[in-house]
C-alpha cells in the first residue's frame, strides 16, 4: 500500500521468505518512493516486490539498489594485476606478464577501455595492429593468454560480473621436438643405471612417467616371448585417463633393460621403489632418492 508522509508518498508491504530449515520469516518493507506523484509511487512498489521476488535484493536491501561501481579501465588494472603475480609465480612468469601488459597497453583502444567492456571486437584489433607489424602468431596468442588471466583474475576478485572472452588465434607453432637418435645415445650415456631404464622404457613404450611409469608393478610385466609379441609386454592397469588401460609390446632393449632390473633384490613389487609412503619413484624424476643416477 502506498500512503502520504507531508508531500512524499511512501510505500509498505510484508514479504514472507521460507528459510532453509523449512520456516518461513517475515519482513515488513517500509519506503520512501521518492515521489508526489501517486502513480509513480505505486510503480516504485511494483518494482521494488518485483526484484524480491527474483531474487534480486533481500527485503532488508536498500532500494533503489545503489549502482554498482565502475570497473576500471584496463591501464589501471593492471598494476593490482602485476602486484599478485609479482606474489604467485616464479620469476620468469612474472617477467613474461610484465613484457605482455606493456604491449597490451600499447594499443590505446584496448588500454582505455573498461575491462568490463573489453569485447572480441577489441580483442581482435589488439591482435590485427600486432600482426601487421610481423608479429608472430605465437607470440600474439602469449599477450592473449595474459589478458585472459588478467580477466579471469578479475571476475575472481567480483570486479567485473563475467570474464570476457578472449581467443586465441589459430595456426600456432608449438615446441613439441623429437629429439634425434645422437641426442638419445647422448643422454642415456650420461644417465645413472635408474635414469637410463626409465629414459628407455619411456622412449620405447610410450608409457607415461609419473601415471604410468612410477606406478608400474612387477605382476604387469611379462618378459616371456610370444608369437605376436616376440620380447614380452606391459599390462598397462591404469594411467591418466579411464582408457588408459592397454597392452605395450616390449622393444629387445625394453625387454633387456627390464631383465637387469629385475635382478636387484631391492626391486620386489614396485619396478622402480622410492622412499615415499606410496613405496614407487615419485613425481621428480630427473632427482633419483635412490642415490643411482
Amino acid at each position: 500500500m502506498i500512503y502520504k508522509r507531508g508531500q512524499t508518498y511512501w510505500y509498505k508491504f510484508n514479504w514472507s521468505i521460507r528459510q532453509r530449515d523449512g520456516t518461513s520469516r517475515s519482513f515488513l518493507v517500509r519506503r520512501s518512493a521518492r515521489t508526489r506523484v501517486a502513480n509513480e509511487a505505486e510503480e516504485v512498489e511494483q518494482e521494488h516486490r518485483r526484484a524480491i521476488r527474483l531474487g534480486e535484493v533481500h527485503p532488508l536491501d536498500p532500494w533503489p539498489k545503489p549502482p554498482a561501481p565502475e570497473a576500471p579501465l584496463l591501464r589501471e588494472f593492471t598494476n593490482r594485476f602485476l602486484e599478485y603475480a609479482r606474489l604467485h609465480v616464479k620469476e620468469s612468469s612474472f617477467e613474461f606478464y610484465a613484457g605482455a601488459v606493456a604491449r597490451l597497453l600499447n594499443c590505446p583502444d584496448l588500454a582505455n577501455a573498461q575491462i568490463s567492456k573489453i569485447n572480441p571486437e577489441l580483442v581482435a584489433r589488439f591482435a590485427r595492429t600486432r600482426k601487421t607489424v610481423g608479429v608472430g602468431v605465437s607470440a600474439i596468442n602469449g599477450d592473449l593468454r595474459t589478458l585472459r588471466r588478467l580477466l579471469r583474475l578479475a571476475f575472481e576478485w567480483e570486479i567485473i560480473p563475467r570474464a570476457p572472452v578472449v581467443h586465441a588465434l589459430p595456426g600456432e607453432r608449438t615446441r613439441d621436438r623429437v629429439i634425434s637418435f645422437e641426442e638419445e645415445q647422448k643422454y642415456l650415456a650420461s644417465s645413472g643405471p635408474n635414469l637410463r631404464a626409465l629414459t628407455v622404457l619411456a622412449v620405447d613404450t610410450g608409457m607415461r612417467p609419473k601415471s604410468e611409469l612410477f606406478r608400474l608393478e612387477w605382476p604387469q610385466v611379462h618378459l616371456e616371448g610370444s608369437e605376436m609379441m616376440p620380447n614380452g609386454y606391459v599390462n598397462v592397469k591404469a594411467g591418466k585417463t579411464q582408457s588408459a588401460e592397454r597392452v605395450l609390446p616390449l622393444t629387445p632393449r625394453a625387454r633387456e633393460t627390464l631383465l637387469i632390473l629385475r635382478m636387484e633384490p631391492r626391486r620386489k613389487r614396485w619396478v622402480f621403489p622410492g622412499p615415499g609412503n606410496s613405496g614407487h619413484l615419485g613425481y621428480a624424476w630427473p632427482v633419483d632418492p635412490l642415490g643411482l643416477r
